[in-house]
């Protein structure tokens, strides 16, 4: 009975604690709702407008930068909290395709919906990047949804936002070195073994007592080796005897037919 009540008053206290969590938090989202409701477009200045060319600018401005560019292609951090630049500048909020693609515009790395949009903003940058400040001014609440607080003298702080990372390009690159940066100085004839140099010194200190003999006699005097050159053979043919044939005419076959006959049975 007594286990069964200390369980009871255990979740009743667990039960307590997360009741006065949630209150809590429904009190801090209430109070900052308030004052998100209470700023309104007069509260917020500062806005740090981009100078606006009507004429297209340079393609040189923009960079596009794909997935085989960089290091950290999907780390990149984007503008208006990965949403298109394009459509930020009316106000609608459409998720960006990175694979795309994205531009390079000032040190601030902006990612569009389509290769349309992003050839239309290549054109005119700072038009739509000044357009989509606008927007948002005019709707305070994306301020904090972009996490584009720090162009504006926002009074909320948002300590959500991540550090911004930019892009880390890959470039080659190429190392030349000397060939042979120090002298080649190889002794062939060092050895490291302790027993293979006094085996070598011993055969050293043979070599000391020895000496060269040489005797000659008789039949080794004066002899040297002889060498001769003689041709091979040929291989030859002849021929000696020629096959040959004749042809008669029709005329003379009956007076052969005769001859034959008569040589045959011994006419006379």
């Amino acid at each position: 009975m007594y286990k069964d009540l200390a369980k009871t008053w255990k979740h009743m206290q667990l039960e307590g604690h997360l009741l006065n969590f949630y209150s809590n938090l429904f009190q801090d989202l209430k109070k900052f709702a308030e004052r998100i409701n209470a700023t309104g477009p007069e509260d917020i200045y500062g806005i740090p407008l981009i100078e606006d060319n009507l004429e297209e600018e340079a393609d040189e401005s923009t960079i596009t930068i794909f997935p085989d560019d960089v290091k950290n292609f999907f780390e990149i951090t984007l503008e208006f909290q990965e949403f298109c630049t394009f459509y930020c500048s009316m106000g609608i909020l459409v998720p960006c395709n990175r694979e795309i693609g994205i531009l390079m515009y000032k040190q601030s790395c902006y990612g569009f919906s389509n290769t349309d949009v992003m050839e239309s903003f290549k054109k005119q940058p700072a038009r739509f990047v000044n357009s989509a400040f606008d927007c948002i001014l005019k709707i305070p609440q994306l301020i904090f949804t972009l996490q584009v607080e720090e162009h504006f003298q926002f009074p909320v702080i948002n300590n959500l936002k991540q550090k911004r990372k930019l892009p880390v390009f890959i470039s080659e690159r190429s190392v030349q070195t000397i060939l042979h940066p120090t002298e080649k100085n190889i002794d062939y004839t060092y050895n490291w073994n302790q027993w293979s140099l006094r085996k070598q010194a011993l055969k050293y200190v043979d070599l000391t007592s020895k000496k060269t003999h040489s005797t000659q006699t008789n039949l080794s005097h004066f002899r040297r080796e002889n060498y001769s050159q003689v041709y091979l053979p040929k291989d030859n043919s002849t021929q000696t005897r020629k096959d040959a044939s004749t042809n008669i005419t029709k005329e003379g076959m009956p007076e052969l037919y005769v001859r034959t006959r008569k040589t045959f049975f011994h006419w006379d």
